[in-house]
């Protein structure tokens, strides 16, 4: 049994007739506020559905490599290298040991020169809470990189993780916004200093969208149109003849 059909028929019940007592409580003297409140507990009760990865390969598993290697590449599934003479530099499994987050195989963003961007668009739903997560370490003293949204929304920071081979560790990187278009392009743009065809790895990007569940909205809007009646017709029963 759902927990929100439950709320509304309590609720509901606690404005019938069968509560006079209610009458005199504090809440009932501010019916607008009481009812935007109870709306807004009921849909909370009943969570937003999350989205599966809108982004194609983030955790770079295809294709896959041979075991416990790493391969340059012109192309793999979903990313797209502006730059010429730009490579994919996949690493698998015990390779270099840095094992991947997800799967058993990460990007290396500088695959063959020192400054290389590797991005991909996707399309997403305007006016939907979305979230953009990835893992991120280090090969070299320096790994600069930037990591950028654009299209339905703008953002750009710059991170320098730490080697792993000095501190052996990936840190996940998050960042929660609300696009105002359909699309969406995430880049990663790897710079090391001194320049170098080597830098930060990536692994685990994902871009996911939080959208209502429309069985919250529909109650909800049911719900709300009951207590609605329901204070309404309390009212008229307070009037005196």
């Amino acid at each position: 049994m759902q927990v929100l059909p439950v709320l509304m028929v309590s609720i509901t019940f606690l404005i019938n007739d069968r509560a006079p007592n209610l009458r005199k409580n504090k809440i009932m003297k501010n019916k607008p506020r009481f009812l935007f409140l109870v709306l807004a507990l009921l849909v909370g009760v009943h969570p937003a559905h999350a989205q599966g990865n809108l982004l194609v390969n983030g955790g770079f598993e295809d294709p896959v490599i041979a075991a416990n290697s790493y391969s340059k590449l012109a192309t793999i599934s979903g990313w797209t290298t502006p730059n010429v003479g730009g490579l994919f530099e996949i690493w698998s499994g015990t390779f270099g040991s840095i094992p991947a987050t997800e799967g058993i195989q990460s990007l290396e963003i500088n695959a063959s020169i020192a400054d290389e961007t590797v991005f991909q668009t996707i399309s997403v739903t305007p006016g939907v809470l979305t979230t953009l997560s990835f893992d991120y370490t280090g090969r070299e003293p320096d790994n600069t990189f930037t990591i950028s949204l654009s299209g339905g929304y703008a953002f750009s920071t710059t991170l320098d993780p730490a080697s792993y081979y000095t501190t052996p560790a990936w840190t996940t990187f998050t960042e929660t916004f609300v696009p105002t278009t359909s699309t969406l392009t995430v880049t990663f743009r790897g710079q090391p200093v001194p320049a170098l065809d080597a830098g930060a790895h990536i692994d685990n990007v994902s871009v996911v969208q939080t959208v209502p569940e429309p069985s919250t909205l529909a109650l909800a809007g049911l719900g709300g149109l009951g207590m609605l009646w329901q204070l309404r017709r309390r009212k008229k029963a307070d009037q005196p003849f």
